[in-house]
């Protein structure tokens, strides 16, 4: 099953995985996150998913909202977690989350969705 959000599309896709394609130019806002995390809650119910996240090109996010995404209390919801980032803008901004934020669940940064699927299906 398909879900379209402000910011996203997000479906299961094999094994699994719920895969957050992050739609191009969008401004991602902290109230983003929340509407992102009620799909997720309705995936999961109180399981951990493995995730696989595509950043398409362009797009922004303010510090209340990288603080938020960084938030301890969301990998309450996360087994694994692969960024996929086609931007060197989001390739940084990917790294800085996993070495600034450390999360609580593995976090990795691909550059395709192949490795990252392979990644995260080590954590079946």
């Amino acid at each position: 099953m398909k879900h379209e959000t402000t910011i996203a599309v997000i479906k299961t896709i094999e094994k699994d995985i719920i895969r957050v394609c992050i739609k191009p130019d969008v401004e991602i806002v902290a109230a983003h996150l929340d509407e992102n995390a009620s799909i997720y809650k309705e995936i999961l119910g109180n399981e951990k998913g493995l995730f696989l996240v595509v950043f398409e090109e362009g797009g922004t996010s303010d510090q209340e909202t990288r603080d938020k995404y960084g938030d301890k209390s969301r990998s309450k919801f996360k087994k694994a977690e692969a960024l996929v980032a086609k931007s060197l803008a989001h390739k940084i901004e990917s790294k800085f989350y996993k070495s600034y934020y450390k999360p609580e669940h593995p976090v990795e940064l691909f550059s395709n969705e192949a490795d990252a699927k392979e990644w995260l299906l080590t954590f079946k």
